[in-house]
């Protein structure tokens, strides 16, 4: 599908139709640029929005700490509505009083990503000092 080779890479993202027809794809981790989507308002993708969250890893190296994403929410959209619904979660979801996760007292912050695939736990396994 074409789509997913844009959206393969795609975390967090902002696309729209150009003048030409093509789609401009802004603010993708991994690409910019036009992609090749015959029709992006068919494009099946999910707005998700995760707990960032530090967790202590291991007393290993005088201590260390790993980065999680919990998920908490999740709409089903078409890309050509992704990016409003992912501002609106964001307001929703807003980080207004949390501490960032460098601080010993944060309970996480709230991150929307626009995605191919429901949300799903990262890291999938506890990570391991080698």
């Amino acid at each position: 599908m074409k789509a997913q080779l844009f959206m393969r890479y795609a975390h967090i993202g902002r696309a729209h139709v150009t003048q030409d027809g093509k789609t401009w794809v802004d603010s993708i981790e991994g690409f910019n640029g036009y992609t090749d989507i015959d029709d992006p308002n068919n494009v099946l993708v999910y707005v998700n929005v995760y707990l960032n969250d530090r967790c202590y890893g291991g007393p290993e190296e005088g201590g260390w700490w790993y980065d999680t994403l919990e998920p908490v929410y999740c709409v089903p959209t078409t890309l050509d509505h992704a990016v409003k619904i992912r501002e609106i979660l964001e307001k929703e979801y807003s980080n207004e009083g949390r501490r960032p996760i460098e601080s010993v007292l944060s309970e996480g912050v709230y991150v929307v990503y626009i995605q191919l695939h429901t949300p799903e736990y990262s890291p999938k396994e506890k990570p391991y000092y080698c």
